[in-house]
């Protein structure tokens, strides 16, 4: 099935921003602070602004150990630093990655040896001695499947190597700070074959939350629903290598830009799906979490993809998007309802019900037949 261009949507609630997500479920975005782009006030202004709890940034190895085995909180860092602090003294909850490379080790690519593991692990100590009850929750790598931080760069990322660095990586963070969510994964698109690899290396063992970044901009399809077919597989997979364990899913990223040309939908589309993969999401209680891909538009250049997926444009001050007012109305709403339920409707399409404090509410689309 292939969506409208211009999909119709019926949203039928009205909800008061909360600066706290409930039930479990978080509602975040992802930002730049760590490569400088914004500063603390203007990103926490946009994220209150646009009802989320969360937001995840990366606090790379590189920076911090410029010298062979000493490290340091750079300058560079500052305004992340801020953020973390003003945001978690609200009550919100910053997501923290822990990547990449180090040139002093593996060629500053994907850590695998005994030497570069063992480093990473002084690393992620530092970061995590330094957050302190700050941060609770820790990503491991971002996208290692697809060979992300590898020098030279390559396209795929071998699972058992990162189930090994995983598993050093959780038992070092879990001895400074017990509380900390670790979340493993970082799988880009789905990658089921990667995934099961993982899942059989034993990685689920070595994790608290299993993240997924659920693209599909190359698919023939790039809408929520062909997502959400990748995440119920994965969902599948996960509990047949753990049966018994309930293991949370986080959507860490998840985006469609807005650029012209290939790839790029309209404003409306985006904030459309936006909805769409929201309301999907809260009908699935193992999905405990999703960090829109991303705030802020990386750049100005409308027909770059990579450059145009936020939810607003890189302007001075920021210009929100269709997609932020939709955020700052559906996350929330999600976030905080209860008694969730989705419908198939007839001839293509879903209903998703449910309840606040204050409403009930229900969620509506129709999809053309598939063609």
């Amino acid at each position: 099935m292939r969506p409208h261009r211009t999909p119709g949507l019926l949203l039928a609630a009205v909800l008061c921003w909360t600066p706290l997500a409930s039930h479990g479920f978080e509602w975040g975005a992802c930002v730049h602070l760590a490569l400088g782009r914004g500063n603390a006030d203007q990103i926490l202004g946009a994220l209150q602004r646009g009802g989320f709890s969360s937001f995840r940034d990366d606090v790379y190895w590189g920076p911090m150990e410029t010298s062979r085995g000493q490290l340091d909180f750079p300058q560079q860092y500052r305004q992340l630093d801020r953020a973390v602090t003003v945001l978690a003294q609200a009550g919100g909850t910053p997501l923290l990655i822990l990547d990449y490379g180090n040139d002093f080790y593996d060629g500053g690519g994907q850590v695998t040896s005994a030497a570069g593991i063992e480093a990473f692990e002084r690393y992620v100590g530092f970061v995590v001695s330094h957050f302190g009850n700050r941060v609770n929750q820790y990503e491991v790598w971002n996208e290692w499947n697809t060979g992300f931080g590898s020098k030279p760069p390559r396209t795929h990322g071998d699972p058992q190597d990162y189930a090994r660095l995983l598993a050093r990586t959780y038992a070092t963070i879990k001895a400074i700070n017990p509380n900390a969510r670790v979340i493993g994964g970082a799988v880009a698109g789905g990658d089921r074959a990667w995934s099961r690899a993982f899942f059989s290396a034993g990685g689920l063992r070595s994790l608290d939350a299993f993240s997924v970044h659920s693209y599909t901009l190359f698919h023939a399809h790039s809408n929520p629903e062909v997502a959400f077919r990748i995440l119920d597989a994965l969902r599948g997979d996960m509990q047949k290598s753990e049966p018994g364990r309930e293991i949370p899913v986080l959507v860490t990223e998840i985006g469609w830009p807005t650029n012209q040309g290939r790839l790029g939908v309209s404003e409306s589309v985006a904030a459309a799906y936006l909805v769409r993969f929201l309301a999907l999401a809260s009908a699935r209680p193992w999905i405990a979490g999703i960090w829109w891909y991303d705030l802020i538009d990386d750049g100005g250049d409308v027909r770059a993809s990579e450059q145009q997926f936020g939810l607003l444009k890189s302007a001075t001050p920021p210009v929100a998007k269709a997609a932020y007012a939709a955020a700052s109305e559906a996350g929330p709403l999600f976030a905080t309802s209860t008694r969730v339920h989705s419908f198939a409707l007839p001839g293509g399409g879903y209903a998703i019900t449910g309840r606040t404090r204050q409403h009930d509410w229900l969620v509506g689309w129709q999809l053309e037949p598939a063609v």
